[in-house]
């Protein structure tokens, strides 16, 4: 019994000594192999809790490699302690320091950030160090490659969405969670790269119930210094922009007679169309091929169409058609249809050509209204001169429109399926806004022939929905073309154009 006492004894005093040993530690914390860095000495940046960095070894003649450390002690400080959590690269090892871990991959600041009022995207801060000596015990201060912006503003209980900064191609866009606009001063950093610049506009998006609302501001500065902070002037939120929605349809109708016997004078599918169209609320409407005044339909198709809907129309003659001394402006064409709300400013038709062995000329109409643009078109049948009208008409478009902050709608039936080359082209500097789906034939569709795209370097805006109409309660659908209409509900910025945008020359300071 004392034996069995005695071993028992010996067990505790073993366990209490386990115990009492210290805890197994980290290798690199042994060696004391920790990284030490310190934050730019000018400005308030400090290191946060969950900072990583990325170290990477990148000699001559040996292959790059890298590895994350993170913060092990300095939260709130300038300087900090860096633990390895993944890679081969020790911390006696290293020649370049990168902040965050991703700028290693992504040294660009981002484009999109994220932060609530009062603070920023730490995310988007970019900070470096490169050894340019050989001694391993150099003091690594990271170097600051980013400036900050700060917008103080108050409002009327608009929820502010979004800040854009710089050019209108690829701004600098903060994503705002939640920015209640009130009596008190609300605050918004967003971070940019360090450079020079001219005037530059930024633009700030809120909602207000509904309501889509947008204020416009440009920034007067020669040069964003690294590591610098640029403060706007308190600013009440005032709206220069709202949003509008627009109804748009396009549809190739086939002279309003598919399916019907011929008569000169008959109306045809115009009634039945009409209906369709007031069905779906359309507020403007591109159409291909419509006769006006010719032995096959002796009226005007598209100016009776909208008089039935109650608006304005514009015609673009591809060519005669039916001409004799009844009816001296027989033609064949494409045409616009819109509500009368829409002031017109100018109109103009691109012609292409009858390449090779195409049968008829086809053309392009084009409609400018004072918030945005309209082109529809009717494509050649093949498919080598479809392309080269493809490439005729962006040319055009983007010469008269690019960048002038109007949204561009091309409508069409293109006469290509989505992998081919017209399509393919019109990609490059279109986006495409309904859903390639089957459009033709109407009755039983195996192919899509139709579509609504954007030019993309012009003015903003947003798709609320689109589709291929396969059915109405108002008419048979697949009676009234060969072709399905097609729809988008399109909502576009409308700007005070008498309200000059003011120049706010920011306040300089360190961060």
């Amino acid at each position: 019994m004392k034996k069995v006492n005695s071993l028992l004894l010996m067990a505790l005093l073993l366990m209490t000594a386990a115990c009492s040993e210290k805890p197994e530690q980290d290798p690199e914390m042994e060696k004391g192999r920790m990284l030490e860095l310190s934050m730019p000495s000018s400005g308030s940046l400090v290191w946060a809790a969950g900072d990583k960095i990325a170290v990477v070894e990148n000699r001559e003649g040996a292959a790059r490699q890298s590895a994350v450390y993170e913060l092990a002690g300095g939260a709130g400080q300038k300087r900090g302690t860096f633990r390895k959590i993944s890679g081969k690269v020790s911390a006696d090892a290293f020649t370049d320091v990168f902040f965050p871990a991703t700028s290693m991959e992504q040294p660009e600041v981002p484009v999109v950030q994220y932060a609530t009022a009062g603070t920023f995207d730490r995310e988007a801060v970019r900070l470096s160090w490169h050894r340019s000596s050989g001694d391993q015990n150099e003091e690594v201060v990271l170097e600051n490659g980013t400036s900050l912006l700060t917008f103080r503003l108050t409002g009327n209980g608009e929820k502010l969405s979004e800040i854009l900064f710089g050019a209108t191609e690829e701004p600098y866009r903060l994503k705002i969670s939640k920015g209640t606009l009130g009596n008190e001063v609300q605050t918004f950093q967003l971070v940019v790269p360090s450079m020079e610049m001219a005037e530059t506009p930024v633009l700030f998006k809120a909602v207000d119930g509904q309501n889509q609302l947008e204020m416009g501001r440009k920034m007067k500065t020669t040069l964003l210094k690294s590591g610098h902070l640029y403060q706007f002037p308190l600013t009440g939120f005032q709206p220069t922009a709202t949003y509008e929605e627009l109804k748009l349809a396009f549809y190739n109708v086939a002279v309003f007679s598919k399916n019907l016997d011929s008569d000169p004078s008959s109306e045809g599918h115009i009634p039945a169309i009409a209906a369709m169209m007031k069905e779906k609320q359309v507020d403007a409407m591109l159409l291909a091929e419509l006769d006006r005044n010719n032995k096959r339909h002796d009226y005007d198709q598209l100016e009776v169409f909208a008089g039935k809907m109650g608006w304005n129309s514009i015609f673009a003659k591809a060519f005669d058609y039916g001409k004799d001394i009844f009816h001296l402006d027989a033609a064949y064409g494409n045409g616009a249809a819109y509500d009368k709300k829409y002031k017109v400013i100018d109109s103009f038709t691109i012609k292409f050509p009858k390449f090779g062995q195409e049968r008829e000329d086809r053309v392009c109409l084009v409609v400018e209204s004072e918030h945005f643009v309209l082109a529809g078109v009717h494509m050649p049948l093949y498919a080598e001169n479809s392309l080269k009208a493809a490439e005729k008409l962006t040319k055009e478009l983007k010469t008269r429109y690019s960048g002038k902050g109007k949204p561009v709608f091309l409508c069409g039936d293109m006469n290509a399926r989505p992998g081919d080359a017209t399509i393919l082209e019109l990609k490059k500097d279109w986006s495409r806004i309904t859903p390639e789906e089957f459009t033709c034939p109407a009755t039983t569709p195996t192919k899509c022939l139709d579509y609504m795209f954007a030019l993309k370097d012009a003015g903003s805006y947003e798709v609320i929905f689109s589709e291929v109409c396969k059915g109405f309660r108002s008419g048979d659908v697949k009676r009234t073309s060969d072709h399905l209409p097609i729809f988008a509900v399109l909502r576009y910025p409308v700007f005070n154009a008498e309200e000059a945008l003011p120049v706010e020359e920011p306040l300089d300071g360190i961060w």
